[in-house]
């Protein structure tokens, strides 16, 4: 997904989006757009565990200037 593609419409959209160096699927629930970056939010349909530790949302996001983070990868379903 690219930064301009991104807008306040796509809350509640389900998505795949990298997290821990996986693909995981999941739901749209915040979007941020700032001077400098996009920020996609997302509730994991299922926990992820990483060590110890269980993660159910996570973020996935880009530089505005030149599209460098994890948005690139991110993809509506």
């Amino acid at each position: 997904m690219k930064t301009s593609e991104v807008n306040e419409s796509l809350i509640g959209k389900r998505v795949k989006g990298i997290a821990f160096g996986l693909m995981i699927t999941g739901t749209i629930t915040a979007i941020e757009i700032n001077d400098c970056s996009a920020v996609v939010s997302f509730d994991y349909d299922k926990p992820v565990q990483w060590g110890d530790d269980f993660y159910t949302h996570g973020d996935n996001w880009a530089r505005l200037h030149d599209e460098f983070g994890s948005l690139q990868y991110m993809e509506l379903i």
